[in-house]
C-alpha cells in the first residue's frame, strides 16, 4: 500500500486502554470508511493495511488478547464456503463475518418459509419467500462491509460441478440431508481442502473436520449406498439452542483450521445433548 496511506492510518489511529492496563492502537469504524472512501479502495484493504502496521481495527479490539494481528490478518485475507445457509449455515454466516472472514462464499437455493423461524437467525417474517443465499449475503453487509460476500442462490448437487472458485480454503457442511453430505464431503477430497461437517436434531448435535481420504462420513453413516436419505431432524424437528451452540463449534474448528492449528476434530466427532447436558468426544475409527 502507499506510504501515504500507511501514514494517514497512523495519524488518525487512537491509542485504547484494555482492562488489565495495557494499551494498543485502534483505528475506528468511522475513520477506516472514511479513509477507504477517500481512497476509493475497499475497506477490507484499509483494514489489512492497518493490521500489517500494528494497528487494530475497531471491529476487532475485542479479539486482539486472543488473536494476534498476524491471526486476524490471516482470516481477513481467507475464503470459506458456507453450504446450506439455513439453521447452521445461517448461524455459521453470522459468526464468521463477525470473526472477520475476508471472504465468505454463500451457497443454498432455497427460500425461507414460516417454519424455519424458530431456529434460522436470518430469517424474519418479512423474508418469508426471499432467497436463503441472498439473505445471507445481505447480513454480511450489514454487520461486517470488511468481508466479501459471494452469493450462490442455487442447491449443491454433485461432487464435479464447478460452484465454487479455486481460492476456498474450507468448505464447511450445513446440509440437511446426508447423500448430498457425502458429495460434498468428496467436492473438498477433490479440491484438496478440509471439510467442517455437523447435523443437529432435536437438542442433540455432532461436528467433525474432515480432511481429504479420511472418509470420516462412512463411519458415521455407514456405506453412501446404505445411508439414510435424512437425518433424525425429520422426527425429532430442531431447537434453536443446539442450532447456536453447534454453528459455534463449526467456526471454531474453522478458525483453527485458518490458522494452522493442530487441536482440531480430525478422525474425532463432538456430541452433544442439551437435554442431558452431556458433551463428549468420540474417536472416529
Amino acid at each position: 500500500m502507499p506510504d501515504d496511506l500507511i501514514t494517514e492510518i497512523r495519524s488518525v489511529s487512537i491509542e485504547e486502554r484494555r482492562t488489565d492496563g495495557t494499551v494498543y492502537r485502534l483505528l475506528t469504524i468511522a475513520h477506516a470508511t472514511a479513509i477507504a472512501a477517500r481512497w476509493k479502495i475497499p475497506l477490507a484493504g484499509v483494514e489489512l493495511t492497518a493490521l500489517q502496521n500494528g494497528i487494530t481495527p475497531q471491529r476487532y479490539g475485542r479479539n486482539r488478547a486472543t488473536l494476534a494481528l498476524e491471526d486476524q490478518t490471516r482470516l481477513l485475507t481467507a475464503s470459506v464456503a458456507v453450504i446450506g445457509l439455513g439453521g447452521l449455515g445461517g448461524t455459521v454466516v453470522e459468526l464468521l463475518a463477525r470473526t472477520g472472514i475476508g471472504g465468505l462464499h454463500l451457497v443454498d437455493g432455497d427460500r425461507f418459509d414460516g417454519s424455519n423461524l424458530n431456529r434460522q437467525i436470518l430469517c424474519r417474517e418479512e423474508d418469508l419467500g426471499r432467497s436463503k443465499a441472498k439473505r445471507a449475503a445481505e447480513r454480511v453487509a450489514d454487520i461486517n462491509p470488511a468481508v466479501q460476500a459471494f452469493c450462490y442462490p442455487r442447491f449443491f448437487r454433485s461432487a464435479a460441478e464447478p460452484l465454487l472458485p479455486d481460492e476456498i480454503e474450507v468448505i464447511i457442511d450445513c446440509l440437511d440431508n446426508v447423500p448430498d453430505r457425502f458429495r460434498l464431503e468428496a467436492a473438498a477430497e477433490e479440491r484438496g481442502i478440509p471439510l467442517v461437517s455437523a447435523a443437529v436434531a432435536g437438542m442433540a448435535g455432532q461436528v467433525t473436520v474432515i480432511f481429504p481420504g479420511d472418509r470420516t462420513l462412512v463411519r458415521i453413516y455407514g456405506e453412501k449406498h446404505q445411508a439414510p436419505a435424512t437425518g433424525v431432524e425429520g422426527t425429532l424437528g430442531t431447537l434453536a439452542p443446539v442450532v447456536t451452540l453447534v454453528s459455534a463449534m463449526q467456526c471454531s474448528e474453522c478458525v483453527k483450521l485458518l490458522l494452522g492449528r493442530a487441536d482440531v476434530l480430525r478422525n474425532r466427532m463432538m456430541v452433544v445433548d442439551l437435554w442431558q447436558n452431556s458433551f463428549g468426544v468420540m474417536e472416529l475409527v
